[in-house]
C-alpha cells in the first residue's frame, strides 16, 4: 500500500482525477439526463397517439403563404 501513499503524497492522482476523472463524470451524467428527457418525449408521444419515429413537417399556413390580396369585406371581424 506504499505505493497508494506515494501516489496520493504527491497530488499526481488528485491532478489526473481533476483533468480527466471530474470531466468524464459531468459528461456522462449529461448524456445520461439527455438519454432521459428524449426517453421522457417519446413515451408522451405514444401516450398522445403520436408515432414517435415519423417526421412531422408542419403544413403550411395560410397566413404564411403568399397569394392574392383579400378584401376588405372578406376579413374577419
Amino acid at each position: 500500500m506504499d505505493w497508494l501513499k506515494q501516489l496520493v503524497s504527491n497530488n499526481t492522482f488528485l491532478f489526473f482525477f481533476a483533468v480527466i476523472g471530474i470531466p468524464m463524470i459531468c459528461m456522462s451524467l449529461t448524456e445520461i439526463v439527455k438519454v432521459l428527457i428524449k426517453h421522457r418525449e417519446r413515451m408522451a408521444m405514444i401516450e398522445h397517439g403520436m408515432n414517435p419515429d415519423a417526421h412531422y413537417r408542419p403544413a403550411p399556413s395560410a397566413e404564411k403563404t403568399p397569394g392574392e390580396p383579400v378584401a376588405p369585406a372578406d376579413l374577419p371581424m
